[in-house]
């Protein structure tokens, strides 16, 4: 889980990152998806452990 964390902090430093300047992406939807993946893994989880 910590791993999977690291990796989504990372998608987000590498986003903001890819958009300084006048480079304007639109929405990320990978790393929307990615940040949807990891929060439901972490619900899943909770919910298992309860």
């Amino acid at each position: 889980m910590a791993v999977s964390a690291g990796l989504v902090v990372i998608g987000a430093a590498l986003e903001v990152w890819a958009r300084r300047g006048a480079h304007n992406h639109g929405l990320p939807w990978l790393f929307s998806l990615s940040v949807f993946c990891f929060l439901a893994n972490v619900a899943i989880i909770v919910a298992h452990r309860a």
